[in-house]
C-alpha cells in the first residue's frame, strides 16, 4: 500500500501464495484465485522447482503456460510476474542456476513481446496475442544484485536465508511491483 501511496489495498484473503509451493501446486488454486475475480494477479513462482531434482526448464515452462497462464489469460486478467530472485550462485547447483536464468529470461521475454528466445508456437497459445496488455514484468534484480560480486549474488542484507528475502529484500521486491502497479494507474493529481 504504501509504495503505492495507499492506492492499492491487498485484502489477506485475497493472497493465494503458499510459502514452499512449485508451479504445480501453484497452478491447483488457479481456479480458487479466478474465483474470487481479482482485477489484478501478481505472479511469483518458481524458485521451489529448483529443488525438485527431476525438474527442468521445459518442465517449468510448460506448467507455467499450460496450467497457470492459459486459465488466467482466458479470463483477461492482467498479470505482473516478478522473475525468481537471486540468490547466492554457491547455494544452488550450476543446473539450478541455469534452469533459473532461463525461466527468469522466459518469463521477461513473454511480458515483453519477444517471439525469438520464447519460441512459442503462437497457433497453439492464441491467447498469447493479449500478452502486450495483459502482462508486465516486475524484475527487482536490479535492486538486489550485487555487480562489483562476478556472480551477481544478491546484496548483503536482503536475503534472511539463501532463498527467502528479509525486511530490506522484501522492501525492494515490493518496490519493482509498487514500480508496474503505478505505471497502470492513473496518476495522482
Amino acid at each position: 500500500r504504501y509504495l503505492t501511496k495507499q492506492r492499492v489495498n491487498l485484502p489477506f484473503e485475497m493472497n493465494f501464495a503458499h510459502s514452499g509451493d512449485t508451479l504445480l501446486q501453484i497452478s491447483e488454486r488457479v481456479d480458487d484465485c479466478l474465483a474470487a475475480k481479482p482485477d489484478l494477479i501478481i505472479f511469483n513462482g518458481g524458485t521451489n522447482d529448483l529443488a525438485v531434482t527431476t525438474n527442468t526448464y521445459q518442465a517449468m515452462k510448460d506448467t507455467f503456460i499450460n496450467l497457470i497462464l492459459q486459465p488466467i489469460m482466458a479470463r483477461g486478467i492482467p498479470m505482473i510476474i516478478t522473475p525468481i530472485t537471486p540468490r547466492p550462485v554457491s547455494s544452488i547447483s550450476q543446473n539450478q542456476l541455469r534452469y533459473m536464468q532461463q525461466f527468469n529470461n522466459f518469463l521477461r521475454d513473454l511480458c515483453h513481446g519477444g517471439n525469438n528466445s520464447v519460441r512459442l508456437p503462437l497457433s497453439r497459445y492464441p491467447l498469447l496475442d493479449q500478452r502486450t496488455r495483459l502482462l508486465y514484468f516486475a524484475d527487482a534484480t536490479p535492486y538486489w544484485c550485487d555487480y562489483t560480486n562476478a556472480d551477481g549474488d544478491p546484496l548483503s542484507g536482503y536475503l534472511r536465508d539463501t532463498v527467502h528475502a528479509s525486511g530490506l529484500g522484501a522492501y525492494w521486491y515490493g518496490k519493482a511491483v509498487a514500480d508496474v502497479i503505478n505505471t497502470l494507474l492513473p496518476p495522482l493529481g
